[in-house]
């Protein structure tokens, strides 16, 4: 399974981290940071062949970052995001997403503080069928 990670931030870089032992290839894409991870040089390179997509930005630029990424996914991708108001996520998805799921979550800790495996998560259907949910 190949994971993109758009947005290195705190969030992103805490999940991406946890999630690495899981997937066999991830790519990230964040103008801002230099990582140790597969830097891809556009959000639309990133998202190109990835089977889980995770937004990890701003919850005021989600919107505009899916709009500019999601018609890029390829078919049965599974979408993911990580802001603390989902609104914005489920309205660029429900308008940009073409032939895609979409699981949102949201991590309930302080990544400074927290043990991963100890944490609870909290995760919202949009849009999922029964075996991807």
């Amino acid at each position: 399974m190949k994971l993109a990670t758009i947005g290195m931030g705190t969030m992103g870089e805490y999940t991406t981290k946890v999630l690495e032992d899981h997937v066999d290839k991830i790519i990230v894409y964040d103008p801002n940071i230099t990582t140790n991870y597969n830097h891809a040089s556009s959000m639309q390179e990133a998202v190109a062949n990835a089977d889980l997509v995770m937004y990890w930005v701003p919850t005021h630029e989600v919107y505009d970052v899916m709009k500019r990424s999601l018609g890029h996914c390829k078919p049965g991708a599974l979408i993911s995001g990580q802001t603390s108001r989902k609104v914005p996520e489920a309205l660029a998805f429900d308008k940009y997403a073409k032939n895609l799921e979409m699981v949102s979550i949201h991590t309930m800790c302080d990544p400074s503080k927290s043990d991963a495996s100890k944490q609870r998560l909290a995760v919202m259907r949009h849009k999922a069928s029964d075996q991807t949910y």
